[in-house]
């Protein structure tokens, strides 16, 4: 599944995998079937749906609740957002407000 995101987003950044699931662990996130699969979510999977998105049906652990991290070169973490259902991400616009001042190389 990791082959296919990478393709189809066609990224070019390192990408690391970690089937234990350790710092899913270590960064508090977590797992509720009940949260991942209430009517809020079939309804944002129809939205989509309606817009075009393609369903891949299940795939993985349904029940495993993401979040986003912004982490500097220092190993700092800038930014800590962990989701409380599939549908739960920060907005880019808060994101894009964070300071500037964090030490992030940019791209070459």
């Amino acid at each position: 599944m990791a082959q296919a995101w990478i393709e189809e987003t066609q990224t070019d950044f390192q990408f690391l995998l970690d089937p234990e699931r350790r710092a899913y662990r270590a960064y508090g996130l977590q797992r509720s079937l009940l949260r991942s699969w209430r009517p809020k979510i079939w309804f944002e999977y129809a939205r989509l749906m309606i817009r075009g998105r393609k369903w891949r049906g299940i795939q993985g652990d349904s029940g495993q609740l993401g979040g986003d991290f912004i982490i500097d070169q220092s190993g700092i973490i800038r930014m800590a957002y962990r989701s409380i259902d599939p549908a739960d991400r920060p907005r880019i616009n808060e994101i894009l407000k964070l300071p500037d001042d964090i030490n992030f190389d940019p791209p070459r």
